[in-house]
């Protein structure tokens, strides 16, 4: 099944993977974190020396629930820390510049508004699933880079890894993986 134009087959079953696993996780979108999920996954299609420096695939999913907790679900303070914000530091802050509770007295005046979900682009497939932005980004940057054959997953990996501050290059570096001896590695031995 093609998901999107330009993929070559080993790729397009990647996507389809990732895919997959978006759906498992039922969040409601395919965000980086799937893409990796199913490289990691489906490693063999890698050159052997990037696809020895990725973790297994359930390692990485430990890692996202580390991270984020619940996908779909997961609180204000774990979303933040994966930004690289402290809330409890944040409080600290407010409290000591607008007194104590002031935090709490300002959520007793503030009508709690419909959440929205996620920024997300329509799904090409038609079953409900949207595209994060950095998903879209780094499909374009594979495909730039692929300006006259297929996108492979070589390209692809190397792509989404390009974003600092993907979900998937996140959880790489919680692991503890050389996201740029993998970015190397991926370039150098592309198939």
């Amino acid at each position: 099944m093609t998901v999107f134009p330009r993929l070559d087959t080993e790729t397009d079953a990647i996507v389809v993977e990732a895919i997959a696993e978006a759906h498992r996780q039922r969040g409601g979108y395919l965000g980086t974190e799937h893409l990796l999920i199913a490289f990691a996954s489906h490693a063999f299609v890698l050159p052997p020396g990037a696809a020895a420096r990725l973790p297994e695939s359930d390692t990485v999913r430990g890692e996202l629930a580390r991270q984020v907790g619940d996908p779909g679900r997961a609180s204000d303070e774990a979303l933040l820390a994966t930004l690289g914000i402290d809330l409890a530091e944040v409080r600290r802050r407010v409290e000591a510049t607008f007194g104590p509770a002031a935090l709490d007295r300002v959520a007793v005046r503030t009508r709690r508004r419909r959440r929205r979900g996620p920024r997300c682009f329509p799904m090409l497939t038609g079953d409900g699933l949207g595209v994060m932005p950095r998903v879209k980004q780094a499909l374009e940057r594979a495909s730039a880079r692929s300006s006259r054959t297929l996108v492979c997953p070589s390209v692809l990996l190397a792509s989404v890894l390009d974003d600092e501050h993907a979900t998937a290059t996140q959880l790489l570096v919680g692991l503890g993986v050389d996201v740029a001896g993998l970015q190397r590695a991926l370039t150098t031995t592309a198939r």
